[in-house]
């Protein structure tokens, strides 16, 4: 062993500047910070959406390196892992398409529709419109009663 110094490794632990990325790890001394696979929050702006990436950094690392030109070096991770579109649409629920920075958010909301009341739940996509419930409303108390179907107008409107 001894005639081999080159094979000895130092395992204390230590802080290192990660060469591919902006943060820094702790590993063994004698480990390669080249070789290490970056755990941190990218954190990195989306163009697509401009909402902070929430991928790991070695992720968005490999999205980069796969998209930028043959042996350049990088610091800054221009591309970010896929991700689904976090915009508000009007029904308030989110779009999930997979977000770009030219794709139209979905109008037709295909998840299930909000709209339920004593009576009934709608049964149709969020995007589809659905009539009102015209069953009496049921709220009440001992001073009043609410005189329109369930479908309208909030109760405290009228009193």
């Amino acid at each position: 062993m001894l005639e081999c110094l080159d094979a000895v490794k130092c395992v204390a632990r230590t802080s290192k500047r990660l060469p591919d990325c902006e943060h820094g790890a702790i590993m063994a001394c004698g480990k390669d910070p080249a070789t290490f696979t970056c755990k941190e929050i990218c954190g990195g702006l989306s163009t697509c959406c401009s909402r902070r990436c929430a991928s790991r950094c070695h992720e968005c690392q490999k999205v980069t390196r796969e998209k930028m030109a043959e042996g350049s070096r990088f610091l800054v991770r221009e591309y970010h892992r896929d991700h689904a579109c976090e915009r508000l649409l009007k029904c308030q629920h989110l779009c999930g398409l997979p977000c770009s920075s030219d794709h139209s958010c979905n109008p037709r909301c295909p998840q299930e529709c909000r709209q339920r009341c004593n009576h009934r739940k709608c049964a149709k996509p969020c995007w589809e419109p659905c009539p009102p419930c015209m069953e009496p409303c049921e709220w009440r108390c001992s001073h009043h009663s609410c005189p329109v179907v369930c479908g309208s107008v909030s109760p405290t409107n009228f009193f």
